[in-house]
């Protein structure tokens, strides 16, 4: 990091990654309301706390279940 040793630098590294989560969290509120599309959210966010979330409803909304069909 540039300014490691600037006595602040924890401090704006902590918000920096305080923001990210904040982002991520938005976009994946995107992703559950259909207004971002769960490849989208994974292709974004390489590591997420929410990506096993987001691979899920990749894979539900990949594999829809025809419930007529097993009746």
């Amino acid at each position: 990091w540039r300014h490691g040793a600037h006595p602040r630098a924890a401090h704006a590294l902590e918000l920096a990654a305080l923001a990210r989560i904040a982002r991520q969290e938005q976009d994946f509120a995107a992703v559950t309301r259909g207004e971002l599309a769960a490849a989208s959210f994974l292709d974004r966010y390489v590591w997420s706390p929410l990506r096993h979330r987001a691979v899920e409803l990749l894979l539900e909304r990949r594999t829809p279940i025809d419930h007529d069909a097993q009746q």
